[in-house]
């Protein structure tokens, strides 16, 4: 009749109340808590890697795009009523930064000096010779052939360059000549001389008028 013993501590058993039957049942809770928590850990390292990632694609997007050009201008302070009118530089200026344009008003041409001048008018005919012409009577004193301005040419005093324009009775007579008689009198009125055969507006030679002087 053989003694019984009791195992020793390190032997290792196989029965159901051995060490290795309480290491599988925990195995199974134990496991997909681990996963769990894998899971928790994976998913803050992505978030923390792209978030560390999104700066350094704006980065790189920020280094392949052209760099803004810088437009150095002095700076429109904004006012109730406005300062000036903006020049056309500042209205670009605006425009590119989304700003409302002013309109600009129209610039007005300028007009020639006018006055009115008091006129003794008569007449000259180049074909008369004599005193309506002097030693060449095919050209005027601008070079052109008298025939070019018959009836709205004239002669004027030096004191009015070639060219000036003067309104008579609502035409226009341009200066194209000159002549001995005609001048600027002490009184002030002046003597214009115009190509015509006879004195026009039915008026006699000599008869004051009141013209308009058109200068260039």
């Amino acid at each position: 009749m053989s003694e019984a013993r009791w195992p020793d501590k390190g032997t290792k058993q196989d029965g159901p109340g051995s060490q290795k039957g309480f290491v599988l049942p925990r195995l199974f809770w134990i496991a997909p808590v681990m996963f769990f928590i894998g899971l928790l850990v994976r998913q803050s390292n992505w978030e923390l890697w792209f978030a560390d990632l999104l700066p350094v694609a704006a980065a790189s997007s920020a280094h392949l795009a052209p760099a803004p050009t810088l437009i150095h201008t002095r700076e429109l302070t904004p006012t109730f009523w406005p300062s000036s009118t903006p020049t056309p530089q500042e209205n670009l200026i605006m425009a590119a930064q989304g700003h409302e344009l002013t309109a600009l008003p129209p610039q007005p041409s300028p007009s020639p000096t006018r006055e009115v001048v008091l006129s003794h008018l008569s007449f000259y005919w180049p074909p008369l010779g004599d005193i309506n012409c002097d030693h060449e009577c095919e050209h005027i004193a601008n070079g052109d052939e008298w025939k070019q301005w018959v009836s709205k040419g004239l002669a004027c005093p030096p004191h009015y360059s070639l060219g000036t324009v003067f309104v008579i009775n609502g035409d226009q007579w341009v200066c194209v000549d000159r002549g001995e008689a005609i001048v600027v009198n002490e009184d002030g009125s002046i003597w214009l001389d115009l190509l015509v055969p006879t004195m026009p507006y039915g008026l006699a030679w000599g008869s004051i008028q009141t013209v308009e002087v058109q200068r260039p």
